[in-house]
């Protein structure tokens, strides 16, 4: 059965109409469609309408990334120096290794990077995400989260702000609505040794289990999640592969131009715009408050007490005898 989505992403679209038309060739006994790819822009619209062109705009857009944050990052030193850009992947090999390996390939081939699957040691665990400048990958398994090295890679993941991509895998169990509550309980979630672990590399490293909980309550719930299957169709994982590639060139963007953070609070730019409106408010809120100091018109009287002060009037008005009516005459009240 094939399933179509038009509220998919571009490439997922893209996909489903090649598999959509692969399907209906072979059901018609054709023979196998062979796609070529069209380069040239629509005149009408001055877009491209094939996959290629939207595997392009994604690897310009990360190779336009990666020359600006080695030119910030290189900025007064030499490249001997400087660590080698790279993508990381967070995940629980045991739960869905074959996909980490396969967005290894794909990542190392596409973005021309170096690309590591976290060994979840504690020795290297710092060093695995700090050079992560290209981004990290979640996959979202049952037991991605219930991890010290883990937990502490994504925490400095936030801190560093970098690029930070979830993969909901299907199938592999990870329980979106309690993710919270776990994070908040991480003392009876994790097992002694690994709260431990937690516990002393956190604060090896300046920080404290608590902040660090509350950071990653906010940044890993919050993020909207690619959607990938391991057992999908060839042209549903690699438009699975392109959207990721997409959310790491627009999440590297945004983060540069402090137009977010990846804890889940707004960037510099967002806050002086909030910042400006809630002065804005505040000044009118002050003049109302002002304008009522300064008011001597003598007070409103809410409905019910003007009705009950002037219930007797009312009544004796009706109680009035009506004048005597002339002959001849109708009078119509």
């Amino acid at each position: 059965m094939l399933s179509w989505q038009s509220w998919g992403s571009d490439n997922q679209i893209i996909a489903s109409v090649q598999t959509l038309m692969g399907e209906s060739a072979v059901a018609m006994g054709r023979e196998p469609l062979e796609w070529k790819e069209d380069r040239q822009a629509d005149p009408a619209v001055g877009l491209s309408r094939t996959r290629s062109s939207y595997l392009d705009k994604s690897q310009s857009s990360i190779n336009g990334v990666v020359q600006q944050l080695v030119r910030h990052l290189t900025s007064g030193q030499t490249l001997t120096h400087m660590p080698t850009p790279r993508v990381l992947i967070v995940c629980a090999l045991n739960e869905c290794g074959g996909l980490a390996r396969l967005l290894q390939q794909e990542f190392r081939e596409r973005l021309q990077c170096e690309v590591v699957i976290s060994t979840d040691q504690v020795d290297t665990w710092h060093s695995e995400v700090e050079n992560a400048s290209l981004g990290v990958v979640l996959l979202q398994t049952a037991s991605a989260l219930r991890h010290p090295v883990r937990l502490l890679q994504l925490f400095k993941t936030t801190q560093q702000e970098h690029p930070l991509v979830c993969v909901n895998v299907f199938g592999g169990g990870y329980d979106f609505a309690n993710v919270k509550p776990m994070l908040r309980s991480l003392a009876t979630e994790l097992s002694q040794a690994e709260m431990r672990t937690l516990c002393t590399q956190a604060l090896a490293h300046g920080t404290g289990v608590g902040l660090m909980a509350s950071s990653l309550i906010h940044a890993v719930p919050n993020a909207i999640s690619v959607s990938l299957s391991a057992g999908a169709r060839e042209e549903m994982i690699m438009a699975g592969i392109l959207d990721i590639i997409d959310k790491l060139g627009r999440k590297a963007q945004l983060l540069q131009s402090n137009a977010i953070r990846n804890n889940g609070t707004p960037g510099k730019k967002m806050r002086k715009y909030f910042n400006g409106v809630t002065a804005a408010v505040r000044l009118a809120e002050d003049g109302k408050s002002h304008q009522r100091a300064h008011d001597t018109s003598p007070p409103k009287q809410p409905g019910r007490q003007w009705l009950a002060e002037n219930v007797a009037k009312v009544e004796a008005v009706e109680a009035r005898p009506s004048p005597p009516r002339e002959a001849g005459l109708n009078f119509t009240v």
